[in-house]
C-alpha cells in the first residue's frame, strides 16, 4: 500500500508541475481532480484534463469519430 501511494504521489507531482505566474501559462492544459487508488500492486488514477483539446476535436471524440 505504501509503495502504491508513493508511486501515485510521484505521478501527481510530475503531472501537476508548478502553477504558472503569467496569463500565457494559465492557458496551457491542466489536470484537476486527480485521484489515485492503490489496489494490490496496481495504482488506478482518475483525473480531468482541461484545455488540451480544441472544440472541433473534442466534439469529434464525443461523437465517437
Amino acid at each position: 500500500m505504501q509503495r502504491g501511494f508513493r508511486l501515485a504521489l510521484a505521478v501527481w507531482v510530475a503531472l501537476a508541475g508548478a502553477p504558472g505566474a503569467n496569463a500565457q501559462e494559465a492557458r496551457k492544459p491542466r489536470i484537476e481532480s486527480l485521484h489515485a487508488e492503490a489496489r494490490g500492486p496496481d495504482v488506478f488514477m482518475r483525473f480531468r484534463l482541461y484545455g488540451a483539446l480544441n472544440p472541433e476535436l473534442a466534439s469529434k471524440i464525443e461523437a465517437g469519430l
